[in-house]
């Protein structure tokens, strides 16, 4: 009965937020979701897909929730879903196979080992221009995910995914070892953005291979 309760009562909270959204309320979460208590990765997947947040559930997006393999020591967080499916380790498109190759060729790790999230939860249809107020929509799903999982290291891919964990421009931090929560992350280049710029492919070797030695 009250779990029943304060689940009730977290889908109010995000029924208001929704309101608030609408008439024109902006807002910036800058800390995680509070856990329910005996709470379900079920319950937290479900508050996902029925997410009305932000103008992305507008649009034809399905959310996708990632994936999170229990006991999994390193995270990956992208700036938009790279699974063909939630909850299965497809990784089709270019940036996907990308990442699947640093996480297989570079660290030694089956992609099933590792947790594969997004700070968005629907991966925006072409030529859209996501806002700022949708990151932050999303923002609080996902540190949600990473209370629960606790990795040893978080990965983060890319300046977008970066500026919501850590407050300095992207260069300045970028492979280089930081704290959230009390969980170890670095930044690194995007396999979206190598792929428009090679030249920095080496440079994330080597961020990789930090990684590596932090595992």
């Amino acid at each position: 009965m009250r779990n029943h309760q304060q689940q009730l009562a977290k889908c109010l909270r995000l029924k208001q937020l929704y309101i608030e959204r609408l008439c024109g309320t902006k807002f910036v979460a800058l800390r995680p979701l509070p856990v329910l208590q005996n709470g379900t990765h079920e319950q937290l997947e479900a508050q996902i897909r029925h997410c009305h947040l932000c103008t992305l559930a507008k649009t034809k997006a399905r959310p996708n929730v990632g994936y999170m393999p229990q006991g999994a020591r390193i995270a990956f967080i992208a700036e938009s879903p790279f699974l063909e499916q939630e909850n299965l380790p497809i990784l089709k498109t270019r940036g996907g196979e990308m990442l699947q190759d640093m996480i297989e060729k570079i660290l030694k790790l089956s992609v099933k080992e590792v947790a594969l999230l997004s700070l968005l939860k629907c991966a925006p249809p072409i030529g859209y221009n996501v806002s700022e107020e949708c990151f932050n929509a999303c923002a609080p799903y996902l540190f949600e995910q990473l209370q629960r999982l606790r990795p040893k290291i978080i990965v983060l891919l890319g300046a977008i995914v970066s500026q919501h964990f850590l407050p300095a421009d992207f260069e300045n931090v970028r492979g280089r070892l930081g704290s959230w929560e009390g969980m170890q992350l670095i930044p690194i280049h995007s396999p979206r953005f190598l792929l428009r710029n090679p030249s920095f492919k080496r440079e994330t070797m080597r961020d990789l291979l930090f990684i590596k030695s932090l595992l």
